[in-house]
C-alpha cells in the first residue's frame, strides 16, 4: 500500500499489481490493512519528503488530480461492506479521541477527497 503513493510511475505501477495479486491470494487482506497501509504511506511521504516544514499532500496532481492512494480505494469499493467499513474507520481518525496528528487528517482528507468514487451512496457513507 505504501509504495502505491510514490512519484516514480514504474515503482508505483508494480506495487498496485502486487496488490491486486495479494488481493487475489488471500481474500479480505488489502480490507483489513487499508486504514494502516494509508498511515505508513503518509510516514513514507514524509521520509522522502526532503523539506520537514513542507506539508504532506495526499493527492497528486498530473493531467487530473487523483488521491496518492486511489488503488488501494479502487481495489476495496467493489465490496459494499469493505468498503463502508474502510470509510468509516478513516472518518474516525478525524475524533479528538483518535488523536491523530493534523497533518495526517490532512493527507487523509486529501485521500478522501480525491478518491475515485463511482456511486453517490459512497458520498453519504
Amino acid at each position: 500500500t505504501t509504495l502505491s503513493d510514490l512519484p516514480e510511475p514504474s515503482m508505483r505501477n508494480k506495487a498496485d499489481q502486487q496488490l491486486v495479486e495479494i488481493d487475489k491470494k488471500y481474500t479480505g487482506f488489502i480490507h483489513m490493512k487499508a486504514v494502516a497501509g494509508i498511515k505508513m504511506s503518509y510516514q513514507v511521504q514524509q521520509a522522502i519528503n526532503s523539506n520537514v516544514n513542507d506539508i504532506i499532500r495526499g493527492f497528486r496532481q498530473d493531467e487530473s488530480t487523483s488521491a496518492l492512494c486511489s488503488h488501494l480505494y479502487s481495489m476495496i469499493r467493489g465490496n459494499r461492506q469493505h468498503r463502508r467499513a474502510f470509510l468509516i474507520s478513516l472518518l474516525n481518525l478525524f475524533d479528538d479521541a483518535a488523536k491523530t496528528e493534523v497533518n495526517m487528517l490532512l493527507y487523509i482528507a486529501d485521500n478522501l477527497a480525491c478518491s475515485p468514487y463511482q456511486t453517490q451512496e459512497i458520498g453519504r457513507a
